[in-house]
């Protein structure tokens, strides 16, 4: 019941004029609504505060566990991100040492394919050493004449082509002994001349770039 509506029923008992027995009971029946509505309303409000209590605890402990659910999650998102990592410097890894293998496999492809060719040219050019022997013999012992001037020209010419493709003598006179490249076949004495000194080219020897194809055969001072 309202403050102003029992003012007001205070008010008409206390007047001088006689309330009437049905008026009593109207009052009566007035003040019991009141308060069955007052009574009502508390309930109600009672029951939303309740309500709203239950809502912010089912919030928090909502929150408590997308937090507490949210925690493994990030631990295990973090677990992954570190395997990522391994994963990518591995393979960063395998990427380089595959790298260096196929770089090491190119540079022996090359040197073996160098090799092979310069193995190819040596037996080509040590099939020809006899010939260009036989054209210092022929020089040697011809007489001048333009036959002769037509050998030295082919000879001169041949030797251009070998020299280009690496060919080069080995031995010559004048030059000090080595026992790697020349074979001592005689030995002089000569007067004026230091020991170890190559006196005459038998037979010239010859070298394809710095691998010896033939020593050559010399006399040597002593």
């Amino acid at each position: 019941m309202t403050k102003a509506k029992e003012t007001k029923i205070e008010n008409e008992m206390k007047t001088d004029e006689p309330v009437s027995e049905t008026r009593g009971e109207d009052v009566k029946e007035e003040a019991a609504v009141e308060a069955e509505k007052a009574a009502s309303e508390d309930v109600t409000a009672a029951e939303t505060d309740k309500a709203e209590t239950e809502d912010a605890q089912s919030e928090a402990a909502a929150e408590s566990e997308a937090e507490e659910a949210a925690a493994p999650d990030a631990e295990e998102l973090k677990a992954e991100i570190e395997a990522l990592k391994e994963e990518i410097a591995e393979k960063d890894d395998r990427h380089l040492r595959l790298q260096a293998e196929f770089d090491n496999f190119r540079r022996r492809t090359l040197r073996e394919k160098d090799d092979l060719r310069q193995n190819a040219t040596a037996d080509l050019l040590g099939d020809l050493l006899p010939v260009l022997d036989n054209f210092d013999r022929a020089l040697v012992h011809a007489e001048e004449s333009p036959v002769l001037e037509g050998i030295v020209m082919v000879q001169r010419q041949l030797m251009d082509i070998l020299e280009r493709a690496g060919l080069s003598k080995a031995g010559e006179v004048g030059e000090a002994f080595d026992p790697k490249f020349h074979d001592a076949i005689m030995q002089e004495e000569r007067e004026g001349t230091e020991a170890g000194v190559i006196l005459e080219v038998l037979q010239p020897g010859y070298k394809l770039h710095d691998k010896l194809l033939r020593a050559a055969m010399v006399k040597v001072s002593q």
